[in-house]
């Protein structure tokens, strides 16, 4: 089994931790008492066996077919969309946008202008 990537984790675990003591007359008591203690855990990540990749690449279809039936639009299908409509803005917004850009370039154009004017002259 090869290991693609492995780490450590300290894991919170209640530990039964034991103390012993011995009293005046020589009797021994121990005393049992649960504590939280941080716990290092190993974990890994597996290198998938032929048959779990052929297992996986079934599921997706199966899922994706599900998904398909319900309504999902697949990427292909999601762009030949976007073809045919023209995105995501209806016409009123497409009209608006392009009225904006049309002001922006106005404007632009009038402050490039003002700039091509020495600066003497623009605040004389």
């Amino acid at each position: 089994m090869k290991r693609i990537y492995e780490f450590t984790v300290d894991r919170e675990e209640t530990v039964k931790e034991e103390t012993v003591k011995q009293e005046k007359d020589g009797t021994e008591v121990t005393t049992s008492k649960d504590v939280k203690k941080n716990v290092p855990k190993k974990y890994f990540l597996r290198r998938p066996t032929r048959s779990m990749t052929d297992e996986a690449e079934l599921y997706y279809g199966v899922k994706l077919a599900e998904g398909i039936k319900a309504g999902l639009l697949t990427k292909a299908l999601l762009e030949k969309r976007f073809d045919n409509d023209g995105g995501t803005r209806n016409d009123q917004e497409n009209k608006q946008y392009k009225e904006t850009l049309e002001t922006l370039e106005t404007l632009h154009k009038e402050q490039t202008k003002i700039l091509d004017v020495v600066e003497k002259k623009r605040t004389a």
